[in-house]
């Protein structure tokens, strides 16, 4: 990741949930999933990092949980390889989900505008 795309992006390490068994686990919202293939490309890469035990993503919620041995990474690395991937990812934070629905639904609105005015001239 280049230095501008880690500066905007939050520090991940309050997000992360420290487990009894010495794991840590991260909750991550993704942004550009939309397939299956999006969902092996994504938990493939992350259970191929050392140290990661589970890596599971849920298409309908956006949202990603990975598991690692404490230790072996660092979260900052973890949302690293996913945006290597190609995909967005920042730690979970409900407000932010809201505000990405309110940002999709008005661009889909917008879609749906033009192809209103597409279908009403080619009816002309």
């Amino acid at each position: 990741m280049d230095g501008l795309a880690a500066a905007a992006q939050p520090d991940p390490t309050p997000y992360v949930r420290m487990a009894d068994d010495g794991t840590a686990a991260l909750h991550l919202m993704v942004e550009g999933a939309h397939c299956a293939v999006c969902i092996r490309k994504i938990e493939g890469g992350l259970t191929r990092q050392p140290g990661v035990i589970e890596a599971r993503l849920n298409l309908t919620t956006r949202r990603l949980v990975v598991r690692w041995r404490d230790n072996a990474a660092r979260a900052a690395d973890l949302i690293a390889v996913v945006t290597g991937l190609g995909y967005r990812a920042m730690p979970f934070d409900p407000d932010q989900l809201a505000s990405s629905d309110a940002a999709e639904t008005r661009r889909m609105l917008r879609y749906l505008a033009v192809a209103g005015f597409a279908a009403a001239n080619v009816m002309l």
